[in-house]
């Protein structure tokens, strides 16, 4: 019961404190300031020990590393024999510094990690300290100020005022005393800030000095003698010579200088399933005519002129794919331009013409002219 009597005095003395904005009764400025200074130490302990715990994993890191490079080392085929000693020394080197680190790691341990931790711990003190401090203060004042009104008002039992007087008396010692024992922890806690710190960091200054100084005479022993092998200068793998084509070169179907022909009149191509049928039609007249070009006497020469027309062109493993739009259906006709040689060609299937269309580009060279919408193959051949 009396519990929550003391809580709800508390309570109603700081909102009065806050309401009327008053300043607190026993307010001392130097015990806030180091106050605040030992939650400054502890902020800053809690950095340097993790710096601590960090610098003491990486002296072992760094045996360790030295230890796998001189496993990976002596995996490595063909080493030689300088090689082979090397990685031999690489992985005793980082034996001995995981060794010598995790002696090391225990002073580090014992005067830094250790100290710095028990100072993080007390500084709950000064927590508790301040809070009982806090409580006794507000009791104080909320007696104080009933004082002060019943002495300003005095009340049909005047027993109330000398009963609160002492009640004011007693809370004003508990504050007191509450105040000493802050100040003695704050006092306490900043030497002991202070020493930690110093003492932690000259501990990693010394930890650290000791293992580079043992690692770096254990290099010096260890590495004396390394070097480089000799490499040898001649080629591991001979060069050899250009071996023959197996592929024999491409024979065309006509000699060199002749007049380029295509097989007609139920003929055969050089491409098995092409077939190409040559028909003379009848001119304007009604008549057969027939014009031969220069050089070719046989009578049933005609000059022809292809104009095929495809919708794309792709390219797959080095070789063209042609999709035709089908313009040479059967029964369609291809004229020249002086409609005076006719010729058709007709077909089965459309990728049996675009073969033979390869064929006139490779033997006789097709011009290719692109439009917006599709690839125009013209050329001229003779047919017999």
């Amino acid at each position: 019961m009396e519990a929550i009597k003391g809580l709800a005095r508390r309570t109603t003395q700081s909102i009065r404190e806050k309401v009327k904005n008053r300043e607190a009764t026993g307010h001392d400025e130097l015990l806030e300031v180091t106050s605040k200074k030992v939650l400054q130490y502890q902020k800053s302990g809690e950095v340097i020990c993790s710096k601590l715990i960090r610098a003491a994993g990486l002296i072992e890191e760094l045996g360790r590393l030295m230890k796998d490079v001189g496993e990976e080392y002596q995996s490595v085929s063909d080493l030689p024999q300088e090689s082979s000693q090397l990685a031999t020394d690489v992985l005793d080197m980082g034996t001995k510094l995981v060794a010598t680190a995790q002696e090391h790691q225990k002073g580090l341990k014992e005067e830094g990690f250790d100290v710095l931790n028990a100072f993080i711990k007390n500084t709950s003190k000064l927590r508790d300290a301040e809070e009982a401090r806090r409580k006794n203060r507000l009791e104080y004042d909320f007696f104080r100020q009933k004082v002060l009104e019943l002495r300003s008002c005095p009340p049909k039992d005047t027993s109330r005022i000398p009963r609160n007087e002492q009640k004011m008396e007693n809370w004003r010692v508990e504050f007191w005393r509450a105040t000493e024992n802050h100040k003695a922890v704050c006092s306490q806690l900043y030497v002991e800030g202070q020493r930690a710190i110093d003492l932690s960091v000259l501990t990693l200054t010394k930890v650290l000095g000791s293992f580079m100084n043992i690692a770096g005479d254990g290099f010096k022993q260890q590495f004396v003698n390394a070097r480089l092998p000799v490499y040898p200068t001649a080629p591991i793998l001979t060069p050899a010579p250009l071996p023959p084509n197996p592929m024999p070169a491409f024979q065309p179907l006509y000699n060199a200088g002749a007049t380029p022909l295509l097989p007609t009149d139920n003929c055969h191509s050089s491409y098995p399933g092409h077939r190409i049928s040559h028909h003379s039609h009848k001119n304007a007249r009604g008549g057969r005519k027939a014009t031969h070009p220069a050089g070719h006497n046989s009578g049933n020469n005609s000059h022809l002129r292809l104009n095929l027309t495809f919708r794309s062109i792709s390219i797959h493993g080095g070789k063209y794919r042609l999709n035709c739009s089908q313009c040479l259906k059967n029964g369609r006709r291809q004229n020249n331009n002086n409609n005076n040689n006719k010729a058709g060609i007709y077909h089965s299937r459309t990728h049996h013409l675009l073969s033979v269309c390869m064929h006139l580009q490779t033997t006789i060279g097709l011009r290719i002219l692109p439009t917006r919408s599709h690839l125009k193959v013209t050329g001229t051949v003779f047919i017999c």
